[in-house]
């Protein structure tokens, strides 16, 4: 009799939540890219971006903008408000123009979201005497301040793409299918989140079970975002098995056992402590699901992902 309820229900989440996710794959995204001569604001999104056969879409979403005077911020700002992110690029060799600067003002005080990418950190032995002239301005809009080098690749793809995942948090799952470099960096932090959002939600429920229909439906919405990285066109009958296999046998109950045999007594934080581990195992089955390609994971690999789970909660050694 519970089965019979239960299919429905999953079939119903399923539905809904796949709908969801297939709105989120394909927003329309706007990233400008402004900088003036020289800064390298091509080749940082070459380096977001090197796949050519990628290019139509980089057109798509990135957008770069010549910025040369003050005069230039009228012109420019139908744009900015169209914008989901900005990154304005300088060269760490140079002084920070007037132009720039009060563009960079203009998009603190309109809130919109932005980033400050200082490129070619690369070239002076003293970084420190070498960002002197522009010291003062960058501690006015800190923490939006990214130091890159593209030449040298750094943090391109270990802050920039993280950062910019976090500053356009709607728009992260379009990103993903659009560009290889934003597929990990999005799946973790939608492990993250949703990991997060199920540990409040398990901390401050009342009644035993009471949250387990949430959690769940958190569950799936975070499996199809996955599965949604890898494959971008979801049926649901493809849906519906991606979540039976991943989920169907490996639900917040079963995961709780698991947990529960390396868990101290830790009080109320118990039930936080479960949600968020488990949430974090099935999203880390689900994502290595996908990397494997095959259509099953043996009890081993899903006892190994709890267990290393419940090792980063420092709740075993």
């Amino acid at each position: 009799m519970r089965k019979r309820k239960w299919i429905p229900l999953k079939t119903k989440v399923i539905l809904k939540v796949l709908k969801e996710v297939k709105g989120e794959s394909n927003l329309p995204i706007l990233v400008l890219v402004v900088g003036e001569e020289g800064v390298g604001k091509k080749s940082i999104i070459e380096k977001i971006v090197p796949d050519s056969r990628n290019r139509v879409a980089s057109d798509e979403v990135f957008s770069v903008i010549n910025f040369s005077t003050k005069n230039d911020l009228p012109k420019l700002t139908p744009r900015i408000n169209e914008a989901d992110l900005v990154l304005v690029v300088v060269d760490a060799t140079k002084k920070m123009s007037d132009g720039i600067i009060g563009l960079l003002k203009h998009l603190k005080e309109s809130k919109v979201p932005f980033l400050l990418i200082v490129n070619k950190i690369d070239v002076s032995e003293d970084l420190g005497i070498q960002l002197e002239p522009m010291s003062n301005y960058l501690e006015q809009f800190l923490p939006n301040v990214i130091l890159t080098s593209v030449l040298k690749e750094i943090n391109i793809g270990d802050k920039l793409i993280p950062t910019i995942v976090r500053c356009c948090e709607k728009k992260k799952l379009s990103f993903a299918t659009r560009f290889q470099a934003f597929k990990l960096p999005v799946i973790k932090e939608i492990i993250k989140t949703t990991a997060l959002q199920n540990a409040v939600i398990a901390g401050v429920s009342l009644y035993p079970g009471a949250d387990l229909p949430i959690l769940t439906t958190n569950q799936i919405r975070m499996i199809l975002k996955i599965a949604a990285v890898y494959d971008r066109d979801i049926s649901f009958s493809r849906a519906k098995e991606i979540v039976m296999v991943i989920g169907g046998g490996f639900t917040f109950r079963a995961i709780a056992r698991e947990l529960l045999s390396f868990l101290p007594t830790i009080g109320f934080l118990m039930k936080a402590a479960v949600a968020y581990g488990g949430t974090v195992a099935v999203g880390r089955t689900a994502n290595k699901y996908f990397e494997k390609g095959i259509s099953d994971l043996s009890a081993e690999e899903i006892r190994d992902i709890i267990l290393e789970t419940a090792r980063e909660l420092k709740v075993v050694q």
